[in-house]
């Protein structure tokens, strides 16, 4: 969630088109996921990791990048979405109007 946090953050104080989020959503879980595995690795041992494990490890990372890879490939601009939440929320102050992306974004 702190990586998807500080994406949502560049993305929406440091460039226009926020819908640059979507593109994350496939990286996102990997972040967390090398941690484990470098945890793991750090802790318990090269010996403790599974070849089941490696296997759903490979697997997540070529779904999330084939996720990310084919959201930019059909990024065309701004998701009319995020174009609707700027508008409604136009006169609110910055910070208000990111917390509000940010909660419609990430918990819907």
């Amino acid at each position: 969630m702190a990586a998807g946090t500080i994406v949502y953050l560049v993305s929406y104080f440091g460039y226009d088109d926020i819908s640059i989020i979507d593109i994350a959503w496939g990286l996102l879980p990997l972040v967390p996921l090398n941690a484990l595995l470098v945890d793991r690795i750090i802790n318990v041992g090269g010996d403790s990791v599974t070849i089941s494990m490696i296997i759903t490890y490979v697997l997540v990372h070529i779904w999330g990048l084939r996720l990310a890879w084919h959201i930019t490939s059909r990024h065309k601009g701004e998701d009319a979405r995020y174009v609707e939440m700027r508008k409604i929320w136009a006169s609110c102050p910055a910070v208000a109007r990111a917390m509000v992306v940010y909660f419609n974004v990430f918990c819907f």
